[in-house]
């Protein structure tokens, strides 16, 4: 949906005039089209594809080596418990400047719902723990510690595992729930009986200022709109969840980044349901020296490739349908995302990850008569063509279209 698209919501953001955002949106869709298509013609540069796959594996552990990822089969979740609505897994390290914030803001924001906090202290050495003192008498707050993983992926499974809510959701130690934000979520979810709810959200400053809002269409994303989750952004935060999707679903706990790559790949393609509310919810802090912002262009963004292995591994034990959703999901992960995250590597690491993707997609794809979008359909032919040139300019677009 256009509306859900990100130079809709930027123009909206400026003007407040919903002709003008979409004229400018559509504007912008036939522009990227135009210049996708120059592009890969200017840019076609294809690679060999006999090359020997145990090798090429061998030089990409040599990169980064692939992480342990989920276990499968997994640990039971607890029993739903009565009078808890809603669980809130909050992974804290070192979480000292905007941790009490966080908390605070999702024990503010429901004055009907049962809620549980779950906070799990990853190992900080900074005042997190004694900060953490402070809830020590609130019943609502669970603090679990752990030694340090080095992984929010650890510490969110952590917290799944004494979730007791009926719906679960992810806030990062950061982040704040903005006023009425779990009631808003839970009433939607209960509504249209939805595994998956999205909220909107805004990026706040640590001045305590908002910036951009990002908000999106309300419905059902099912039927012919199921497409449209790709719209929806893969981060676990601004969302609510039933808690069975996490039943068999685990983040792959030795990933750094990345891991959240679970959420498009395995979850919403667990999902009978996906609604979105037009309500922001969440405010988001974008932390130029978060985890995933420093792994690009640094040897751990290797992990963009390994991940999709995870993802593919996790899509087995599921067996999850291979439909369209796959198929556009597979796509994504190995031609827009990937691209986009490995792009600070050299260009002899990147032509090494860009043919583990194009061999992992010929081995995984389906065959269909559906027409894809267009971004999609590039990355597709990319991929099966092993055109590294059209790869990397798609990624670029990609980039800077997000």
């Amino acid at each position: 949906m256009l509306k859900n698209q990100r130079p809709y919501q930027l123009m909206y953001c400026k003007t407040h005039l919903a002709p003008v955002s979409l004229l400018a949106a559509a504007a912008g869709k036939v522009c990227g089209s135009i210049a996708a298509c120059v592009l890969g013609k200017l840019k076609s540069r294809r690679i060999p594809c006999d090359f020997d796959i145990k090798e090429a594996l061998e030089e990409a552990e040599k990169v980064y080596k692939k992480p342990v990822g989920a276990s499968y089969p997994t640990e039971r979740l607890l029993p739903e418990k009565s009078g808890v609505d809603v669980s809130v897994v909050i992974p804290a390290y070192n979480a000292e400047k905007y941790l009490i914030e966080c908390v605070d803001s999702v024990l503010n924001r429901s004055k009907r719902i049962g809620v549980q906090v779950i906070v799990v202290d990853d190992g900080s050495t900074d005042s997190t723990p004694e900060l953490l003192k402070k809830y020590s008498d609130n019943e609502n707050v669970e603090i679990v510690t752990q030694e340090n993983s080095g992984s929010a992926a650890n510490a969110r499974n952590a917290g799944l595992l004494r979730a007791e809510g009926k719906y679960v959701m992810f806030t990062d130690s950061d982040d704040i729930l903005l006023p009425g934000a779990i009631e808003k979520l839970y009433d939607a979810a209960e509504k249209n009986g939805s595994d998956i709810v999205q909220g909107g959200w805004k990026y706040v400053y640590d001045d305590g200022s908002f910036g951009y809002v990002q908000e999106y269409v309300s419905g059902n994303y099912t039927g012919e709109k199921r497409a449209d989750i790709f719209d929806l952004p893969g981060m676990p935060w601004a969302k609510i969840y039933k808690r069975e999707l996490f039943e068999s679903i685990r983040f792959p706990s030795g990933y750094t980044s990345f891991e959240d790559a679970i959420i498009h790949f395995l979850v919403f393609r667990s999902a009978k349901v996906v609604s979105a509310i037009s309500d922001v919810v969440y405010a988001w802090r974008k932390n130029s020296s978060g985890i995933t912002s420093t792994s690009q262009g640094k040897p751990r963004a290797m992990q963009a490739y390994w991940i999709t292995e995870e993802l593919l591994k996790g899509d087995g034990f599921l067996a999850l349908p291979h439909d369209e959703l796959y198929r556009m999901s597979l796509i994504m992960e190995l031609s827009n995302y990937c691209s986009e995250n490995i792009e600070g590597l050299s260009e002899e690491t990147r032509e090494l990850i860009f043919k583990l993707c194009a061999r992992l997609y010929g081995e995984n794809r389906i065959s269909s008569d559906i027409k894809l979008p267009y971004a999609l359909r590039i990355g597709e032919k990319a991929l099966l063509t092993y055109d590294f040139g059209l790869w990397t300019a798609q990624g670029k677009l990609f980039r800077l279209m997000r």
